[in-house]
């Protein structure tokens, strides 16, 4: 007999693999900051959109639940999300930090994480710094999800 294996979903064959950005919680935060975490959304999803093996949930169908007290994994399963990137965010003065996360929604598991520190007080080219990070979180996601 031994163990069955016929419902784990086998997920490199059966079909492209799906992934949301679920939306920032962002601790004190002005206009300003808000404009700049929105700038960073639209860069990752821009670039997360470039992985050919990867089905990108609209950000508009994630903002739906954006002010709702379902947990990621509700708001994942209603999305049909494999894989969550769930992103955090302080400021203090012009320091950010930001911890992102990557989990396995079916195995309700992280599979990776980093924290960013940002120091906005003396750059000139916000635009790059997004972009930056954005290809950042975006080459070590791929990187777990499509070895």
């Amino acid at each position: 007999t031994g163990s069955d294996s016929s419902n784990i979903p086998n997920l490199s064959k059966s079909r492209d693999k799906s992934i949301t950005l679920l939306p920032f919680l962002m601790l004190g935060n002005s206009i300003d900051d808000q404009r700049f975490i929105e700038g960073l959304i639209d860069e990752i999803y821009i670039d997360l959109g470039k992985i050919g093996e990867l089905r990108v949930i609209p950000k508009m169908s994630a903002e739906k639940y954006i002010k709702t007290s379902q947990s990621l994994f509700e708001t994942a399963k209603k999305l049909n999300a494999d894989y969550i990137i769930s992103v955090n965010g302080q400021k203090y003065r012009d320091l950010f930090r930001f911890r992102i996360q990557l989990i396995d929604r079916l195995n309700d598991k992280q599979l990776w994480s980093k924290s960013f520190d940002v120091d906005t007080s003396n750059i000139t080219d916000i635009f790059s710094l997004q972009s930056q990070m954005a290809q950042s979180i975006v080459a070590e996601v791929e990187e777990v999800i499509t070895p």
